[in-house]
């Protein structure tokens, strides 16, 4: 599964305090302006909705919920599912969840666990285990699954993956655990091969053959690409092992519109007795004004034909982000219509990620007491007896405090404050001077 951070401009309306002076003593001069906080935001996944269509009462019915939960840095922690259940009481309950571990964030661990409601817990499933290389670059990932009888983790699949000068993925082996041996045995391996470029244009895959101790060819795939960079052709050969020649199997085609955007892909056959390529399926993709895909239409055809048949469509809908809202499947009925299949509906949050310190004015800030305050900030760098501003936000970006204060005295937190991670602005001379992260302890 996958999910996306996107960074967007976020404009928060700010009111400034105008009664309330940590130092006792209001200002001199008048309130400086504090200007729209940066455009340091971070849009995340909140939630997924899954639907499906009943069709008899002709309404969207619920099927899934899947719901998204981040750390401090906004790195996705855990994903947990809900499944609706109209059979005891129209409720959500919880189906299964994944759980990473993250280590300089990255996921070093993939936990799935699935809800046992009868003994109301968690019961671990799967268990995958990554490592790196010093360039980030994915070098193993490992496959365990959960053993009752043992009460530990038991291996499955292991893939190690290898990389040349540039980066790219030259090789990938897969192997299977043996019990009986207590070792890994090696099953598949794919080979890359790229050009000048960097465009992937051979991938051959291979089994391990024990009694031979050796690797035989499986598959072969060699991909085009046109002078843009666009990947316009991918055929599939399998090995043929009595007559030790490559033998067709499928090829696609991509088509684009003059701006490079994907417009068609057709998947053919390759049929034997003819001795050509048959088109089975056909994807036409259609755009809207931001240039992103509104629509799709997966057409079939038999292969006795030359007719193209609908059968299922793709609808998008997106919020002024760009961000995907609406997902939208239909089924073609044969009779003209689109029927209903399967609906996602997506809900974002917003938060704000800025860095430890946001800023080269030389200005620092830490925690201290003041006036026999519990939660004071003090702030190094600022002119004594100069009006400035601070505030203090939420990782949400929800507005926490707001208030006036004089350079060379510390800030007294207003009201009740539970401790955390939140984002604050120091704003003063017409200009904002500094922002960054504190913990309130």
């Amino acid at each position: 599964m996958s999910f996306k951070k996107i960074t967007l401009p976020f404009l928060l309306l700010l009111s400034l305090a105008t009664g309330h002076l940590n130092a006792r003593a209001a200002p001199t001069t008048a309130h400086p302006e504090l200007p729209g906080l940066p455009a340091d935001t971070i849009k995340l996944i909140d939630s997924l909705y899954h639907f499906f269509w009943r069709t008899n009462i002709g309404y969207w019915v619920n099927e899934d919920l899947d719901l998204y939960y981040y750390d401090q840095n906004t790195d996705l922690l855990k994903w947990s599912r809900k499944h609706w259940d109209e059979s005891y009481g129209y409720i959500w309950y919880d189906d299964y969840r994944v759980v990473y571990t993250l280590v300089e964030r990255m996921t070093v661990e993939e936990m799935k666990q699935n809800y046992d409601l009868q003994a109301s817990q968690w019961i671990n499933s799967t268990l995958f285990t990554y490592t790196y290389d010093g360039q980030g670059n994915k070098t193993g990932w490992k496959w365990q699954r959960w053993s009752p009888e043992l009460n530990d983790w038991s291996n499955f699949r292991l893939n190690q993956y290898f990389f040349d000068g540039a980066g790219h993925g030259i090789l990938s082996v897969a192997s299977n655990w043996d019990d009986g041996i207590h070792d890994w045995i090696p099953s598949q391996k794919i080979e890359t091969s790229y050009d000048s470029s960097g465009a992937d244009t051979l991938i051959l895959t291979s089994y391990w053959f024990e009694p031979d101790s050796a690797w035989i060819a499986l598959s072969r795939k060699r991909n085009g690409y046109d002078l843009a960079g666009n990947k316009v052709t991918e055929q599939l050969q399998e090995w043929d092992a009595e007559t030790s020649s490559w033998i067709n199997s499928s090829y696609n085609l991509l088509i684009y519109d003059v701006g490079d955007k994907l417009s068609q892909t057709i998947y053919q056959r390759w049929d034997a007795d003819l001795n050509k390529w048959i088109g089975l399926t056909m994807n036409e993709y259609f755009y809207n004004e931001m240039a992103l895909i509104s629509q799709y239409i997966t057409s079939t055809r038999n292969p006795s034909d030359t007719v193209w048949t609908p059968a299922a469509r793709g609808m998008y809908e997106y919020d002024g982000d760009g961000d995907r809202t609406d997902f939208v499947l239909q089924e073609w009925d044969g009779q003209g219509d689109w029927i209903n299949h399967s609906r996602l509906n997506y809900a974002y949050r917003k938060v704000l990620s800025l860095p430890e310190s946001g800023s080269s004015t030389g200005i620092s800030c830490y925690w201290t007491r003041y006036a026999q305050e519990d939660k004071c900030l003090r702030c190094d760098g600022l002119k004594n007896g100069q009006p400035y501003v601070f505030t203090l936000y939420s990782m949400q970006g929800s507005l926490i405090d707001n208030q006036v204060f004089t350079g060379g005295q510390a800030v007294a937190l207003k009201g009740t404050i539970s401790s955390g991670i939140f984002i604050f602005t120091v704003a003063g001379e017409d200009q904002l001077l500094h922002r960054g992260k504190i913990v309130i302890p």
